[in-house]
């Protein structure tokens, strides 16, 4: 894919530094690029841009023509996919081992057609390398890297290499935080290079219909903070294998991708590096795959009868100390990216194209903004205020009569004089986490009603709330939250051990600290803190009309 591009430290020295894109970049170069993007987000029709065009042209500004726009777009983004034959089934790609096959390894249909050249099937795969060059070509996205390489360093200080226990204040809050970053530390020679992550799932282009049907390959980069990481522009579309069959030889379509990587993690690639005004040797490592079950058995090969046996319990704590975090996500990333890219899709008779052809140009507009610094990094928002949300109402769980009265005995201590008491299943913390009780909450179904508290003085305590109330009295409004003690009998570094006791308290809901994770096994509840990687702002549900801002 890539002649090599091994430079050493003298010969980067002697190259000149690429020209300044905005050099070349007229204004209406920029109307044109910021037009043709809203066109993109709104889905419009080719007849649409053409008609907002005509009202900027007729402001004065040399609008381009669809045509020209994207011929634009495609020259600054420097983003070109590679299209590789697959099978006409879906069963492998025709890269790598099985690039001079002229028929399916595994059904023996033919390649090509009765031309001899043409390809029944095809595919398009989208190199990353562009995108890393792009980001270093500007100044705030090449600090925004730095984040993997200082995140890692403060890991490395809080295991001190491994010869003694990791600082007690160290947080476990993303990939970069566990041991095996202090272990692996001396392979990432340079704080620029890259590390990224592989997420690969199947999802539906078009809904409610079977025949369309894709396999999704994105990927995360890990030197980006996760503010920026998991949105949808900075998700990097490496591939999107057409169905409607699954692939049966998943790592056929994996070729050109891992043949990058490899190349990038022995090679590297002379990158120019905006932040510090210098060419460098750029490097990208794998970091992992991540897949639901039907992927990893595709991948790792561990399933059936004739697949090794492995332990089906991983601990969960030793997991979170070596990795940093288990909040990396293959199927909802993976499912979310294609909701979102699918938008308004109505190519019903060639869906893969389609979407394909969709992620490649928005891509390339992204990438295109980053080089021409019109896609400057933004901090993320502040955090949200603290809100109570979701009334309860006569279809909702209630609390039985025993809890009804220990939380009048509860509400008559801490607010004699109230006027009215409402309840709420949602409560928003100052962190943007949304916490829901147990009150609007089935028993089986994933759950954030369990939450660690600050109690008296500096101790910390786990609870199981119920609801969520809205105390009223004359002067203002209280918000509290109803919930179960949990009594800690063992506790570890990161996991405690424990069970509920049946006692029900009513605290401050400003007191709590973070949702925790509950494994209920037999008769032993394990306690386990994690720490949000994703903005739950964007995925929880909006509020509602009798929201109580508190």
């Amino acid at each position: 894919m890539y002649a090599r591009l091994r430079l050493d430290d003298s010969a980067l020295e002697t190259l000149e530094p690429p020209g300044d894109f905005l050099t070349t970049v007229s204004e209406d170069d920029k109307v044109t690029l910021d037009h043709y993007t809203a066109w993109m987000d709104t889905g419009g029709t080719n007849a649409a841009y053409e008609r907002h065009a005509d009202v900027l042209r007729g402001q004065g500004f040399k609008v381009l023509n669809l045509f020209k726009a994207r011929q634009m777009v495609k020259e600054h983004s420097q983003t070109n996919p590679v299209t590789y034959d697959m099978c006409r089934s879906s069963c492998v790609s025709f890269s790598g081992p099985y690039r001079d096959l002229r028929a399916c390894p595994l059904c023996d249909l033919d390649r090509y057609r009765l031309d001899g050249r043409t390809s029944f099937k095809t595919y398009q795969y989208t190199p990353v390398l562009p995108r890393l060059q792009a980001y270093y070509s500007d100044s705030h996205w090449a600090e925004l890297l730095r984040y993997r390489h200082q995140r890692a360093q403060q890991a490395c200080h809080a295991f001190q290499d491994g010869r003694r226990p990791a600082d007690v204040s160290h947080l476990f809050a993303d990939l970069t935080d566990g041991f095996a970053n202090s272990e692996n530390a001396s392979t990432f020679a340079d704080p620029r290079d890259c590390v990224v992550y592989i997420s690969t799932d199947g999802a539906q282009i078009l809904d409610n219909r079977r025949p369309s049907s894709a396999w999704i390959v994105l990927l995360q980069l890990l030197n980006l903070p996760p503010a920026f990481r998991f949105k949808p522009d900075h998700l990097h579309v490496s591939m999107l294998i057409p169905g409607p069959s699954n692939p049966d030889n998943l790592e056929s379509f994996f070729w050109p991708l891992c043949a990058e990587l490899a190349m990038l993690g022995e090679e590297g690639a002379p990158t120019w590096d905006a932040l510090t005004s210098e060419w460098f040797q750029l490097r990208v490592h794998l970091g992992g795959v991540l897949a639901d079950q039907p992927a990893s058995a595709k991948l790792s090969r561990l399933t059936g009868h004739t697949g090794l046996y492995v332990h089906h319990l991983l601990h969960v704590a030793e997991q979170i100390l070596m990795l940093g975090s288990i909040r990396g996500s293959s199927q909802a990333t993976c499912e979310r990216h294609i909701g979102i890219r699918k938008k308004g899709l109505s190519t019903f008779r060639f869906p893969y194209g389609a979407m394909a052809h969709r992620c490649v140009l928005r891509t390339q507009v992204t990438l295109s903004r980053i080089r021409l610094g019109m896609d400057l990094a933004q901090p993320p928002p502040d955090p949200p205020k603290l809100m109570l949300s979701f009334r309860i109402g006569h279809h909702h769980q209630r609390v039985g009569d025993s809890q009804r009265g220990r939380l009048d005995e509860l509400l008559a201590d801490v607010a004699p004089s109230r006027s009215k008491v409402v309840a709420y299943g949602v409560f928003s913390t100052e962190r943007g986490e949304r916490v829901r009780g147990l009150c609007c909450e089935q028993d089986d179904s994933r759950s954030s009603a369990v939450v660690k508290f600050q109690g008296a003085g500096s101790d910390r305590h786990v609870g199981r709330i119920s609801q969520f109330l809205a105390v009223f009295t004359e002067d203002e409004m209280e918000a509290y939250a109803f919930l179960e003690r949990f009594e800690t009998e063992e506790t570890s570094r990161s996991m405690d051990v424990g069970r509920w006791t049946g006692a029900w308290d009513l605290i401050r809901a400003d007191c709590i600290l973070e949702v925790v994770a509950a494994l209920h096994i037999e008769e032993a509840v394990y306690i386990c803190s994690r720490s949000s990687v994703q903005d739950q702002g964007e995925l929880g549900e909006e509020a509602d009309d009798d929201d109580v801002e508190s």
